[in-house]
């Protein structure tokens, strides 16, 4: 597997992560 694709890979899931946190605090927080 290119180190490209895996870092892109890791980008995507890092992102996901962060909306995921986001999502996740606006609904505790209303």
């Amino acid at each position: 597997m290119k180190k490209s694709h895996l870092l892109a890979i890791m980008i995507a899931l890092f992102c996901g992560v962060l909306l995921i946190e986001i999502f996740l605090k606006n609904i505790l927080g209303t």
